[in-house]
């Protein structure tokens, strides 16, 4: 369910709330969120944030677990546009934002490693229908029932969050080509009759969305920092 937070200010949409809307709509979700970065970074979208602090931790579930014990933590503020532009790994980062968190985090030092994070990230819908008008244009009025379509492609990205939940993972050592990755959800997909929905030209398209932030998270991973990336573990 899509939530519109209604203030004197505004009205907000989580960060997770807008990407879910977009995929639920047919969206390139990955387009959108690049682009809605881009926004961010050039202050036509403003966004909001529980929390902000400065977290000097390599490993980012640590990171974001050390609002605990940082004593500067700027609660419930409107981010300023300068935290977005002094990302110096802007590339990198923005693989790594947790959008179904809400989290995002933005590297400002490297020589230590210091990050960001800016926690419970939303976004003012009245600047978001700049970036797609159609889609969030009364995004709090839309009643209309579940598109088949869109309920397809909606399965096709589900399998993608399963297959990264499961043992193997989501990852370039399992799935060396787009293809790869393509015929693993098709085989989830399948019915009895060996039919694959959402079809398989939008399986495709998915596959290589995947496939492709998978080579830039890796790429960023070896390029990004001196002497490796920080462990996610």
């Amino acid at each position: 369910m899509i939530e519109i937070d209604t203030h004197m200010d505004g009205r907000w949409i989580k960060a997770s709330d807008a990407s879910d809307l977009a995929i639920r709509c047919g969206e390139d979700v990955v387009a959108f969120r690049a682009a809605a970065a881009e926004f961010l970074r050039d202050g036509r979208l403003r966004a909001r944030a529980e929390a902000v602090w400065i977290s000097c931790e390599t490993n980012m579930n640590k990171a974001w677990e050390s609002i605990s014990t940082t004593e500067n933590v700027e609660r419930n503020i409107e981010v300023p546009v300068r935290y977005w532009r002094a990302d110096i790994r802007a590339a990198t980062d923005r693989n790594r934002w947790r959008w179904m968190l809400n989290n995002f985090a933005c590297t400002i030092g490297t020589k230590p490693l210091k990050r960001r994070m800016i926690m419970g990230v939303e976004f003012l819908l009245d600047d978001l229908k700049d970036i797609k008008p159609n889609l969030f244009d009364g995004a709090a009025k839309k009643t209309r029932g579940p598109d088949k379509d869109i309920e397809n492609i909606e399965n096709g990205w589900l399998q993608i969050v399963r297959i990264s939940q499961s043992t193997q993972g989501l990852n370039l050592e399992r799935f060396r080509s787009a293809a790869s990755l393509q015929k693993v959800i098709e085989d989830r997909l399948a019915d009895a009759n060996g039919h694959t929905k959402p079809g398989k030209e939008k399986i495709k398209g998915i596959s290589s969305k995947v496939y492709k932030l998978l080579v830039a998270l890796r790429d960023g991973e070896e390029n990004g920092y001196e002497g490796g990336a920080p462990s996610e573990d």
